[in-house]
């Protein structure tokens, strides 16, 4: 009689096989009950993205580095919307400052372009070349007001001792409705 069980199996009992296999998926379902989540693990995780070597939710584009990620969001959410101004001073190099001192680039007169009530959800980033210490990206912006559309930026960013600053920002293409700056 030819048995069906492959040639490895062959001379094995049926019932040896059988248990085999069961006892391999329960100790497969206690290490998976063992290793699973429980409340005191996600408190742990909570506290973990709250340390500085943890990698916070706005770096969840894994193409990016994050602090490149970080200080662009910064970037944008200070100077671009304009909303506090004055903290994105020493995100930018003096060349793209203009010359401007602290106090007047806090007016929010600044030659950066406006894009205002951004729509984070749609945010991303990513990179497209380097070229004499500067790292440049695509910024894709969506408005959540449908009158201001939305627009692909490039950004630059230099590395000045241990920070990035942005070097250079200007718009490539608008989608939508012009923006008055």
């Amino acid at each position: 009689m030819t048995s069906t069980f492959p040639f490895v199996f062959r001379g094995v009992r049926r019932s040896t096989i059988i248990v085999a296999g069961s006892l391999t998926a329960a100790a497969t379902i206690f290490a998976s009950l063992l290793l699973a989540p429980t409340a005191s693990s996600a408190q742990h995780s909570a506290t973990a993205l709250q340390q500085p070597h943890a990698r916070p939710a706005a770096c969840s584009d894994t193409h990016v580095p994050c602090p490149v990620t970080l200080t662009v969001r910064r970037f944008i959410a200070t100077a671009v919307q304009r909303e506090n101004v004055g903290a994105s001073f020493e995100l930018v190099t003096p060349e793209l400052r203009n010359g401007l001192t602290k106090k007047e680039w806090a007016s929010g007169n600044i030659p950066i372009v406006l894009f205002p009530d951004v729509n984070w959800r749609a945010f991303s980033l990513r990179f497209n070349d380097a070229a004499a210490g500067v790292s440049y990206y695509f910024v894709h912006l969506r408005s959540k007001k449908q009158a201001h559309g939305e627009a692909e930026f490039w950004i630059g960013l230099k590395h000045d001792h241990d920070r990035l600053l942005v070097s250079y920002f200007a718009p490539v293409v608008v989608f939508g409705a012009p923006m008055a700056v």
